[in-house]
């Protein structure tokens, strides 16, 4: 079983040559960061555009980048002001009341 790869500018530098200008399949792409295939895909759909050349949709790194970001934001508990919730930083979340001075 292959290690987990967090993607990087660099890496989605090499996916975006690979896949757009030297038209590797996933498999290649794969094999040469050393990650699976199915990561590949995963990323290939996050930087994905309307565009197609040579019979599939162009990658674009800088879109990938924006989508996972936004994408780790969104991730773990919400701050709600109206109920008094505050993440605590482990993804639960506590609730506090205003103590009567």
């Amino acid at each position: 079983m292959k290690r987990p790869v967090r993607m990087t500018n660099g890496l989605r530098t090499v996916i975006d040559r690979m896949y757009n200008r030297e038209d590797a399949n996933v498999e290649t792409i794969a094999a040469a960061l050393g990650t699976t295939q199915q990561t590949i895909y995963r990323e290939l759909r996050r930087g994905r555009t309307d565009e197609v050349r040579n019979g599939r949709f162009v990658y674009d790194p800088k879109k990938g980048e924006t989508v996972a970001a936004e994408a780790q934001l969104r991730k773990g508990c919400k701050l709600r002001e109206d109920d008094g919730r505050v993440n605590n930083g482990r993804g639960r979340s506590k609730v506090f009341e205003d103590e009567a001075v």
